[in-house]
């Protein structure tokens, strides 16, 4: 015979209970079968080891036994044993508490309030029980939700709701037993929703060809926030504005960039950015200033020079930097005459800067008035100023040289006398009326003298 016994202990109520089988020492194989008010189950009997035995669910508190059969190899029972377990029900009956936090709350209208849902059960055994939910206290526009897990309550309003408090009122009822918990649930008048609109920073100068961006902004300031479209407008032509973001609920922000040609006016436009939301519309504005583009120019003096056939003139060149400009500036001439030649003492430079243009003439050099253009590049932009060169032939500047100084000899010598006569106008008056008194005694001494004649007296 196989000695075996069973210990068990008691079980509390639950979908499945469990029973500890020990079975003693086995001198052979042993195969045990247990069975109770459940189906039968086999298992393998080893010396000195527990087995569970698993009912399929009770449900009832109450006694209950396992019935223990122990067959050897050949199947035949060698061992009929009993156990007895007791399945105690719950220490006390069931019931159930409500309760919703937080007891007060105030919304505005369109809002909703949450509140949770607080379940205390008399015994945790009866925790989970299905409890059936009905709320009343609601309002016009009102609506009530109530989520499972947590267990929580949510009350929504809508823009018709009456501005009032409401005593909202959550009733529990389970296997027959009521409870009901309160919470005041209090309505504002909700604000008529409005924004702002701004734009940072406000202003910006550039010259022409270059971009820029400024960051527009648009903030709730009452009631629910609704989406506001914006849209960008009073750019020029020649300027190009847009956002990046057009629409949203405030709060958000939207990049305006503008981006211009090299072509565009220089001044001052204002671009104006309105935001809307189909009822409500706001603006606000964002000044660009264009300034002049980055240039140079070419000063010459003289502009105008006049030389010989063989000689050299020299025209003097300042490059001047304008509204920035600091790109380099590479000088050329053209339209020299035949066989003349130009050279700068400085041919490129970042302005300002000066140089020089020396043209020497070949002796054989054409005559005449000749155009020269001086031609400066740099920064992607050309600019061109006119010279004028005189020549003239040799043989006709050596004439006209020897007509200057014999004129000029002429007026000098004449210059001179005049000069002297008037320094000694009295010593020249002495001189001429010396000469006049000398002419009047020569005239006197030359004339004949005439004897005197006697009266009466006969002539011989």
């Amino acid at each position: 015979m196989v000695a075996f016994w069973i210990e068990t202990g008691a079980i509390q109520l639950s979908n499945k209970a469990t029973a500890d089988v020990s079975i003693g020492p086995c001198e052979h194989a042993c195969t045990a079968m247990t069975k109770a008010i459940w189906e039968s189950a086999s298992m393998k009997v080893s010396e000195g080891l527990d087995y569970e035995v698993y009912p399929p669910g009770i449900s009832t508190p109450g006694s209950y036994f396992v019935l223990v059969y122990v067959w050897d190899q050949i199947d035949h029972p060698v061992a009929v044993g009993s156990a007895s377990f007791q399945v105690a029900g719950a220490s006390t009956s069931f019931d159930f508490s409500l309760e919703l936090s937080p007891h007060s709350t105030t919304v505005k209208q369109g809002e909703t309030a949450t509140f949770q849902v607080l379940i205390s059960y008399s015994d945790p055994s009866y925790s989970g029980t299905s409890i059936s939910i009905q709320v009343s206290g609601l309002g016009s526009g009102m609506n009530f939700q109530v989520i499972p897990s947590p267990p929580t309550l949510q009350v929504s309003t809508s823009a018709s709701t009456p501005p009032d408090s409401y005593h909202i009122t959550l009733a529990g009822s389970a296997k027959g037993v009521k409870h009901q918990a309160e919470a005041l649930l209090t309505v504002k008048v909700a604000q008529s929703f409005d924004f702002s609109l701004s734009v940072s920073p406000e202003q910006r100068t550039i010259t022409p060809g270059a971009i820029t961006t400024s960051t527009v902004t648009v903030a709730l300031l009452s009631g629910t926030s609704k989406s506001v479209s914006l849209t960008v407008s009073g750019a020029p032509v020649g300027v190009s504005a847009s956002l990046n973001r057009t629409s949203g609920k405030p709060k958000f922000k939207s990049i305006l960039s503008i981006s211009t040609t090299q072509s565009v006016a220089p001044g001052q436009y204002t671009l104006t950015i309105t935001g809307t939301d189909g009822t409500t519309s706001h603006t606000t504005t964002f000044t660009l200033t264009i300034g002049q583009a980055p240039d140079f120019r070419i000063d010459v003096n003289p502009p105008s020079q006049t030389s010989t056939q063989g000689m050299t003139t020299t025209y003097q060149i300042n490059v001047v930097s304008l509204n920035g400009f600091s790109s380099q500036v590479a000088l050329s001439v053209s339209g020299l005459p035949s066989g003349a030649s130009g050279v700068f003492t400085v041919t490129f430079g970042t302005p300002n800067f000066a140089s020089s243009l020396t043209v020497t003439l070949p002796p054989n050099a054409p005559t005449g008035t000749f155009t020269l253009q001086l031609t400066g590049s740099g920064g992607g932009q050309s600019k061109a100023v006119n010279l004028v060169l005189n020549i003239s032939a040799t043989t006709e500047v050596s004439t006209q040289t020897r007509k200057h100084t014999s004129t000029q000899t002429s007026s000098s010598e004449g210059g001179d006398l005049m000069s002297m006569l008037q320094q000694n106008s009295l010593l020249i008056l002495a001189v001429i009326i010396v000469i006049v008194g000398g002419a009047i005694v020569v005239s006197m001494r030359r004339k004949p003298s005439t004897p005197t004649q006697a009266a009466g007296a006969p002539k011989s």
